[in-house]
């Protein structure tokens, strides 16, 4: 069997993922990760970006790329899309009503690569909420630090009170 993987934005990979797994890692987007895809034989892929229960679906294979013209999937559907191609069951292409992208002519693994990227940083603000989480990250940290540092200082000065210094 050839190998088949699910990376998701971090660039964590699983080989061969069982169906649950592929609903953990959609499940996952929006809150924590930003898409993930599935690597199919023959430079084929079937990806997922979005928000969480909120989902959209490209996938390409070798006649081009396509798109879903749904937007908002949810984790079970998409699950069973991922299952379905891993599978290479018939008729989940046209089941789900996909459309050939514009201007598909055979993709590059760079342009491949740079859309995917393009296609993480437009899932609803992704690059945004990614920046205010870090902020928010950091403010935390500060506050932790400055809180452990005023405790430090006042166990000291109780410290040396009770020694007599």
């Amino acid at each position: 069997m050839a190998t088949i993987s699910l990376e998701d934005s971090t660039g964590a990979t699983i080989s061969n993922p069982s169906e649950a797994q592929i609903g953990e890692t959609l499940d996952r987007i929006g809150s924590g990760i930003d898409h993930c895809i599935i690597n199919l034989p023959n430079d084929s892929f079937v990806q997922a970006a979005g928000e969480h229960n909120r989902l959209f679906v490209e996938y390409r294979d070798g006649s081009g790329m396509y798109s879903s013209a749904k937007r908002d999937f949810d984790t079970a559907a998409v699950t069973r899309i991922f299952a379905d191609a891993i599978g290479d069951k018939d008729g989940w292409k046209t089941d789900y009503n996909f459309q050939p992208k514009e201007g598909d002519a055979g993709e590059t693994a760079q342009a491949r690569e740079s859309r995917i990227r393009g296609m993480a940083g437009a899932a609803s603000g992704a690059g945004k909420r990614f920046g205010s989480q870090m902020a928010g990250q950091a403010r935390r940290e500060i506050s932790s630090e400055a809180s452990y540092g005023v405790s430090r200082f006042i166990r000291n000065l109780i410290r040396s009170v009770f020694r007599g210094r």
